[in-house]
């Protein structure tokens, strides 16, 4: 899917802990913005912008931040294909690789080898070869790895060093994997094993998940990495509110990324959450296939926006050997029209707020912006406003075009039924060893306004236009959007037009049932009332 370009803020992309100084990479066309930040109450009020900002070109782009390929053990599907899939069938603008942080005996064939490899040296042996191609034509890739984590869920990372990909910055995720995991030291070269253990020590990360976590934020140089929560509640007890809060503070304008839209949706088991091993927790459920603490109104999610956290959405397929990359699942992510499309730029993008987590291309295209008197701001900002003005939220969307589904069933494209505008108050960040900071939940965060498409006109761009006014704003807030194909009295919602549970599938019924439960999901906007 090709996202239209539309005017945006000229003021920086907001993040409060962001990947700054991405032209410390090797692009020279990496933002040099300074980042708006939300104003916690405590800190010095807002400053008025100079003048209304004026609106500027961007983009989206389109991509996966959770691939396998046939180096990782359990997927099977060859490099070069699984590329082609994301890339020549699906579109994609950017893939972000992820196979498992261990010993492989797969090759980029699938082709089973006796003696097994630290995946990083897999990696450099089979997977990098096929990335020319593709980056010949402008696409992005990053290989990174799934870390198991044991001490959490599984965690995504990437990093570089001079450039993405390169000997060094490979090198660099091999130090990595020999800290976190548990391989003899045969299996490196001696002199890299001495050297890595003069420099630091090796992690039980069945218990210092944390620290390992640390060290990343230490060592990784400003806007040239990214780390993500998979599938966080998959188990249902992997994280509690004040895990995500000590990983949050440990890794700001690191640890940005949640997929909160999990991938391995084609299960029977959707998104292959096992509430069924786990005693029916709640948290093991998923929600219209989103992971518990995006779904709850006011839940976890919430409690961290509101505390100024930087952790935004992603939709990603996880793909082993089902959806691929880009057929169901799929994260835009916004540049400016400055921004070159590459790696860090992604990467600052992403810990900015500027994502739009979906499934089955709900969307093609999403404007979403705040206007006070004196400002005016899009998804990720910070809007300046005084005390008792009024903001005007505005959604501008673009409608299905359609999805793998409906084309190969010659069907009518997906039609978007209601997008909601949910909102809360920023708060203090709780302190640790408090009883705020075991609390999941923002009790100020409330459904706003209902938007019902079918009460508006598409215009002649091929948009619609939705706005609403926030009365009277006396306190820093933030509002964030989803959206739907379910209708309000689907037996799939629950009366307030939550999505209910989803539960087991009958065999083989998933695919169609994916595809009529279709939801978006955008990054705030913050209030900064002086």
């Amino acid at each position: 899917m090709k996202m239209n370009t539309y005017k945006m803020t000229t003021l920086a992309l907001s993040c409060a802990f962001a990947i700054a100084g991405c032209n410390s990479s090797s692009s020279d066309n990496s933002s040099t913005d300074i980042p708006t930040l939300p104003i916690l109450p405590g800190q010095p009020g807002p400053v008025p912008p100079e003048s209304k900002p004026e609106l500027k070109n961007g983009r989206f782009l389109a991509g996966d931040f959770h691939v396998h390929t046939a180096v990782s053990e359990d997927a099977h599907t060859p490099v070069d294909e699984g590329l082609r899939r994301a890339f020549e069938v699906h579109d994609l603008d950017f893939v972000f690789l992820s196979d498992h942080l261990r010993l492989t005996h797969r090759d980029d064939q699938n082709i089973q080898h006796d003696t097994p490899l630290p995946v990083f040296d897999a990696i450099k042996k089979y997977q990098l070869q096929h990335f020319d191609k593709y980056l010949d034509q402008g696409k992005v890739i990053i290989a990174g790895t799934e870390w198991n984590n044991d001490n959490f869920e599984h965690t995504n990372v990437w990093m570089f060093d001079d450039e993405p990909n390169s000997d060094k910055s490979i090198d660099f995720m091999r130090q990595f994997e020999f800290y976190a995991q548990d391989y003899s030291e045969s299996y490196y070269p001696a002199e890299d094993v001495a050297k890595w253990l003069d420099e630091g020590e090796r992690f039980d990360t069945s218990t210092e998940g944390l620290e390992a976590i640390k060290w990343l934020k230490a060592n990784i140089p400003t806007g040239q990495g990214l780390v993500q929560f998979n599938h966080p509640n998959r188990k249902g007890d992997n994280y509690t509110v004040s895990d995500y809060r000590d990983i949050l503070n440990a890794a700001p304008g690191l640890m940005c990324a949640y997929e909160g839209l999990p991938g391995n949706q084609a299960t029977d088991l959707r998104a292959e959450y096992e509430y069924d091993k786990y005693n029916g927790n709640i948290r093991a459920f998923v929600y219209g296939g989103v992971d518990y603490s995006v779904n709850e109104l006011g839940g976890e999610w919430d409690a961290l926006l509101a505390e100024g956290h930087k952790i935004y959405l992603t939709s990603n397929s996880d793909f082993h050997d089902a959806y691929a990359p880009g057929q169901y699942n799929k994260t835009l992510v916004w540049l400016d029209e400055q921004q070159e499309a590459n790696v860090p730029n992604i990467m600052q993008a992403v810990c900015s707020g500027k994502t739009v987590a979906m499934y089955g291309n709900l969307i093609e295209d999403l404007n979403y912006y705040a206007e006070s008197k004196y400002d005016k701001q899009m998804m990720g900002d910070s809007l300046y406003t005084q005390k008792g003005e009024d903001v005007e939220l505005t959604i501008r969307f673009k409608p299905s075009e359609g999805n793998p589904y409906t084309d190969e069933h010659s069907i009518d494209a997906p039609v978007v039924d209601h997008i909601d505008l949910i909102g809360g108050e920023m708060v203090e960040p709780a302190k640790p060893g408090t009883l705020e900071y075991s609390l999941a939940y923002n009790r100020t965060t409330r459904l706003h306004h209902r938007f019902m498409i079918d009460d508006y006109q598409i215009d002649d761009d091929g948009y619609y236009t939705l706005t609403h006014t926030i009365e009277n704003v006396d306190k820093d807030m933030y509002f964030r959007i989803r959206g739907t194909d379910i209708e309000l009295n689907s037996e799939r919602m629950d009366r307030d037009g939550n999505p209910n549970v989803d539960f087991r599938r009958a065999s083989g019924a998933s695919n169609e049932d994916n595809y009529n439960s279709l939801w978006f999901y955008s990054s705030p906007i913050y209030l900064n009332v002086e």
